[in-house]
């Protein structure tokens, strides 16, 4: 435990081999609560930071990414009409924006029976 000169806050630190984990205390009550990863052995400037739903990833002591888990349902499985089933085709086109240009890097299509996809790193020149 460590307790802030002049302040009524507590800092409980767990630490691990490879992580710690840290509770920030009021009393009895949790105000905020967090663990740290080392990302790099001996680095303790590039770890991640995991809360309840936020991931944060630090390379240098600089935020480089930070990652929201969102709960999300499932789709449910549609039952297609008998008479419209061999009549669709399915395509999935995967972009990306560099320099304010939109990309394609990844195009998928099922039609019903083969499934085909092309990745922009399956080619030599991606031109």
């Amino acid at each position: 435990m460590v307790k802030k000169f002049n302040s009524k806050l507590l800092y409980h630190i767990n630490l691990f081999n490879d992580h710690a984990k840290i509770q920030l205390k009021f009393k009895d009550k949790i105000l905020l609560e967090f663990e740290d990863t080392i990302l790099e052995k001996g680095n303790l400037n590039s770890f991640s930071r995991k809360t309840k739903n936020h991931e944060y990833i630090f390379i240098d002591s600089k935020l480089i990414v930070k990652k929201t888990i969102k709960q999300t349902k499932l789709l449910t499985k549609i039952i297609p009409y008998v008479s419209i089933k061999n009549n669709f085709i399915i395509m999935d086109l995967e972009t990306r924006t560099i320099d304010g240009i939109m990309e394609p890097y990844a195009i998928s299509r099922y039609d019903g029976n083969n499934l085909s996809s092309l990745y922009l790193l399956d080619y030599n020149n991606s031109d």
